[in-house]
């Protein structure tokens, strides 16, 4: 039996940061050839906006169970992304023989890694870092966006999205790494008295 906990408290900020991440895939984001562009028009960018779905359940779980779940799942996500970037790469640089190898070998690692991933006990602390990081990653994409100029308001919202996940991500981290700390420090001695 494990020795965690097994019931955490509920991060709504994290929680609602995440949904409205979420919801800016269908948002008009860019303006294209004159005519505005959605993100979910452009598969390369669900890794943004679903990771922020994961994060928005994540934020509302109460069972730490299912929150180590879906921070593999979105671990998987990650790794998933840049697996999928590097066999394009191969493909479309050496040739498409050896980016279908390279696809077939990278899906296999990466199966292996969530295996492994989903075997391992993961602490309140990586969790959060994980958000921290897919918050970051969030905020750059959704800047990039918002910021040319040819961005739409949706980029704006989802920008403030980000923004509010970076810092509930935050505030969850530091909240995490005080639980962490507090369940290692001794507990004092009773002192005793003379009346």
């Amino acid at each position: 039996m494990t020795t965690e906990p097994q019931l955490v408290r509920r991060r709504s900020a994290l929680g609602v940061s995440g949904w409205l991440l979420f919801v800016c895939l269908f948002l008009p984001t860019l303006r294209v050839c004159g005519d505005p562009m959605l993100p979910v028009q452009f598969p390369p960018t669900y890794g943004v906006y679903l990771g922020g779905l994961l994060v928005g359940i994540l934020g509302f779980a109460t069972l730490h169970r299912t929150r180590r779940g879906l921070f593999v799942g979105l671990s998987a996500l990650y790794m998933a992304s840049v697996f999928t970037f590097l066999a394009l790469f191969m493909g479309g640089e050496i040739s498409e023989a050896v980016g279908m190898v390279a696809g077939v070998i990278l899906t296999g690692t990466l199966i292996i890694a969530v295996r492994k991933m989903s075997a391992s006990s993961w602490s309140e602390r990586a969790i959060s870092i994980g958000c921290v990081v897919h918050a970051t990653v969030s905020l750059g994409w959704s800047s990039l966006l918002a910021f040319d100029p040819e961005g739409l308001w949706g980029a704006m919202v989802a920008v403030g999205a980000s923004s509010l996940m970076l810092f509930a991500a935050i505030g969850y981290a530091i909240g995490a790494a005080a639980d962490a700390r507090r369940a290692t420090e001794p507990v004092p001695l009773p002192t005793a008295r003379v009346v």
